[in-house]
């Protein structure tokens, strides 16, 4: 799912859903897989 699907999807800012990826990625919940513009977000819980 696209940052920008999410803020259609929750009604947040894009900051906000931005601000609680980071969030996550500090947390190691999240992390990057294949790249910044292609790439994709693997949940690890």
């Amino acid at each position: 799912m696209k940052q920008q699907e999410l803020v259609e999807a929750t009604g947040k800012s894009i900051a906000t859903i931005k601000r609680i990826m980071k969030s996550l990625h500090d947390k190691n919940y999240i992390r990057r897989e294949s790249g910044k513009r292609y790439g994709k977000w693997e949940v690890l819980v």
